[in-house]
Parts: C-alpha cells; structure tokens; sequence
C-alpha cells in the first residue's frame, strides 16, 4: 500500500520504530519510567475486570520492567495457578466447556488507544528536551 508520495506504509512503520529505538538508547530513564507508568495502568485495569470468588486471582497480577541491549519491555502477569484456565477458558470434570473471562486481552484491547496517546506525548516530550 503506497501513499501519494510514494512512502509505503511499512516503511514509515520501520522508520518509527528506528527512531523509537534510538530514543530508548539515548534516554533510558524517560523510556523505563514510561513503560512502567502504562504497565501500572494495564495492571490496575485488569484487577478491575477480573472476577472476585476469593481474590486471590486479583491478588495475583504484576507487572515487571526490563531493559536489555536498548530495548524497554513491560510485562503484566497473573501467577496464580489457575490463571490461565480463567483467562482463557477450560474443560469442566463432567466434559463441558467453561468459557474464559479474557481479562488480560480485553484489557489491553481497551488499554491500547490510551496507550497510543500517552507514547505520542512521550515521543513529543523527548522532542522538546531534544
């Protein structure tokens, strides 16, 4: 798919991440803090929607932080044992299907415009200090 201009869309795509790699090398801090602040959100979004019998499945989300070789990585996870079997759904003993609540994935379908937003303040941010 091309442009007017002759720019293909994919090529515009490399082009951003390029530039939000460097980003990530030339301001390390910023990009961590950025990540954790919307890793944060994710988590609290995801303890709201997923459902209460105990709470030890509410109890059990995190959110870690990693950076290695230049690139920031946000993790949201659930350790709870039965995690995945709510998540994504399961057979019963007697053989029917118990359907899953999809908390994590419907969370970061309704996380991800706002996730776009907050980056391009972030990318607009580190223009300025640029």
């Amino acid at each position: 798919m091309s442009r007017n201009d002759g720019l293909e869309v994919k090529e515009l795509d490399d082009y951003i991440k390029k530039m939000v790699n460097q980003y990530t090398i030339e301001y390390p801090k910023e990009s961590k803090k950025f990540v954790r602040e919307q890793a944060k959100k994710v988590k609290a979004n995801v303890k709201a929607d997923t459902p209460k019998v105990t709470g030890n499945l509410r109890k059990a989300w995190k959110h870690s932080v990693s950076s290695r070789k230049g690139k920031v990585n946000g993790n949201v996870y659930n350790n709870a044992p039965h995690a995945h079997l709510v998540e994504d759904g399961h057979f019963n003993v007697d053989g029917t299907w118990n359907e899953g609540k999809h908390m994590l994935y419907n969370t970061m379908l309704k996380s991800r415009p706002e996730i776009d937003s907050e980056f391009d303040k972030f990318v607009e941010d580190i223009l300025e200090i640029k």
